[in-house]
């Protein structure tokens, strides 16, 4: 069972990077998503095709974008987790491809290969972001209310794809 949802990871993670970074930097990576001719073409396939979106597919993506390439991980992080919410609200919504807990899962699978992606400090922005997510988890668990859903774990090997995604048959 879930207890983070999709929409509260991605608003804790991005939280996280405007406090390091700045809503400057968020503004720069959302106008680069958002202007993107590849994302858009990604995000058309997948719609039109009946895709399930993936992290390695996302990634696959944002690595083909010039200001992506050799970003840190919190950068790549950011970036797919806005193709992930754009997605989500644009096809997802109408015509469910994929459940929430799905959705989250491939949230949390995004967030986490990111993290493996680049070395990391012990003292980094992810390190934050899970202690943050713990603690939470834990106030949950001892009787204060908690309304989200967080994976029980992270398997990157549920979240099998290619360039697209996985087919809906």
């Amino acid at each position: 069972m879930l207890k983070f949802h999709v929409e509260r990871l991605t608003e804790i993670f991005l939280q996280r990077v405007y406090t390091e970074y700045g809503s400057l930097k968020l503004r720069e990576i959302n106008a680069k998503i958002t202007q993107s001719r590849k994302v858009l073409n990604y995000l058309e396939t997948v719609g039109a095709n009946f895709y399930r979106p993936t992290s390695k597919g996302i990634l696959s993506v944002l690595n083909n974008i010039p200001y992506f390439m050799f970003s840190k991980g919190e950068t790549l992080c950011v970036g797919g987790l806005l193709i992930l919410q754009l997605w989500n609200v644009e096809f997802n919504q109408d015509f469910p491809i994929l459940t929430d807990e799905e959705v989250t899962a491939v949230c949390a699978n995004l967030i986490l290969e990111c993290y493996k992606i680049k070395l990391q400090k012990a003292d980094s922005l992810f390190s934050r972001f899970f202690t943050e997510i713990r603690e939470i988890d834990n106030q949950s668990e001892n009787g204060l209310p908690n309304h989200f859903d967080f994976p029980d774990h992270f398997n990157l090997d549920d979240d099998v794809g290619f360039d697209y995604g996985e087919r809906l048959d």
